[in-house]
């Protein structure tokens, strides 16, 4: 019975790691994408998006994966992950409206308009980023898990 016990504390604890981490994940894209928005002057439509920004994506994508084991939950949390980050960049974004520092028409228009840039911000290539950078940590990860 006690094996039984530690062996469900164990996974319990596990799988709040794993929330953790994938929780960590999601304010590192939510941070690079509020810093894009705040930091660039755009001569054009938004997002203004450089290479570097770019391998930021990568970069976070790429640290999940060695650390997260399971590679289902992976990618299951890559979608959970950009989901997230999609979500707090909008609310920070509308905070203003939704605190009432703002008139219901300019909150209306913050609201359109910060998801049209989340979507932007993401799609296509910070989200085929984020993928493959998953699977190449976790790759990484299971080559120095079977050496070490």
């Amino acid at each position: 019975m006690r094996k039984i016990i530690l062996r469900s504390l164990a996974i319990a604890r596990r799988g709040a790691l794993d929330l953790s981490i994938l929780a960590a994940w999601a304010a590192v894209v939510t941070g690079i994408m509020l810093t894009i928005f705040y930091t660039r002057s755009c001569q054009g439509d938004p997002p203004c998006q450089s290479p570097s920004d770019f391998g930021l994506f990568f970069i976070a994508a790429v640290g999940a994966g060695l650390v997260l084991d399971d590679e289902r939950l992976l990618v299951v949390g890559f979608m959970v992950v950009h989901f997230l980050s999609t979500m707090f960049f909008v609310i920070s974004l509308t905070a203003p409206g939704l605190l009432g520092l703002t008139g219901p028409a300019m909150s209306d228009s913050m609201l359109n308009m910060s998801i049209v840039i989340a979507f932007k911000f993401q799609f296509p290539v910070a989200v085929l980023l984020s993928l493959l950078g998953s699977g190449t940590g976790a790759f990484i990860g299971d080559k120095l898990r079977l050496s070490g």
